[in-house]
């Protein structure tokens, strides 16, 4: 092979290479944007490094991120679930409820939690490939069912309560990094394997994401033209006998 050919293989193996390191790591820039936002906290709060302080992040940021994941998944595949909200809050009132402070009722209280986000999420998508209404809609209205349900469980006051050994998980630690961030870990793995490993890792999602977006906008501009009333137009009428000379 002359050395023109094998530097074009190379220049077109680099680029395929990045974007195989960038679906696990993400975009640079966005490690970049983390580290300033690092830094000018660190220059703001002098605290900002210590282990007591990035154990608080850490512990704060692990609920948003393990709902990350399972949104991003659903971005994926061009959908959108606004129920999540109302699907925590129902699924964690009915684990305290089972639970009752009682550390043998964890197992149940766990699974029926589970089980119930897994309905909610079946029943949405049944809905959104049965009716094929747009997620948005459907979702938004599931949302409202689910808290419904839960106001109607709990009386709306509170309910339940964890056991001991709950909280000697979502607040214990091992040094300075809490437990539940090595679950959290776990879920990201899980999370970044079936985004990488699966049907989700080809571009038909993406062309899907697109075709969602483009009907969408043709939706919307249905609805406002729909509801706009038309103009008067100023232009006179055209004389009935124009037709008749412009045809001949």
């Amino acid at each position: 092979m002359s050395e023109p050919a094998q530097s074009s293989v190379v220049d077109q193996q680099a680029p395929v290479g990045k974007r195989a390191i960038t679906r696990w790591t993400g975009p640079g820039w966005l490690w970049l944007l983390l580290l300033v936002i690092v830094v000018v906290a660190t220059l703001v709060a002098e605290n900002f490094l210590s282990s007591r302080n990035l154990s608080n992040v850490l512990r704060q940021m692990i609920p948003l991120g393990i709902v990350a994941v399972g949104q991003t998944l659903v971005i994926l595949i061009a959908g959108v679930d606004l129920a999540v909200a109302a699907t925590i809050s129902m699924a964690n009132t009915a684990l305290m409820g089972i639970v009752a402070g009682q550390t043998a009722n964890v197992p149940l209280g766990i699974a029926v939690a589970l089980g119930a986000g897994l309905v909610v999420g079946l029943v949405n998508g049944v809905v959104i490939n049965l009716t094929r209404v747009p997620a948005l809609i459907v979702t938004l209205g599931t949302a409202s069912i689910v808290t419904g349900i839960t106001f109607l469980y709990t009386g709306q006051t509170n309910f339940g309560e964890p056991a001991q050994i709950m909280n000697d998980i979502g607040f214990g630690s091992i040094g300075p990094i809490p437990i539940l961030f090595f679950l959290y870990a776990l879920i990201a793995a899980v999370g970044l394997i079936v985004q990488n490993r699966t049907p989700l890792s080809s571009r038909r999602p993406l062309a899907r994401s697109r075709a969602f977006w483009a009907t969408a906008k043709r939706n919307w501009c249905r609805l406002t033209s729909a509801a706009t009333p038309a103009r008067p137009s100023l232009t006179p009428p055209t004389p009935a006998w124009w037709g008749i000379t412009a045809s001949r």
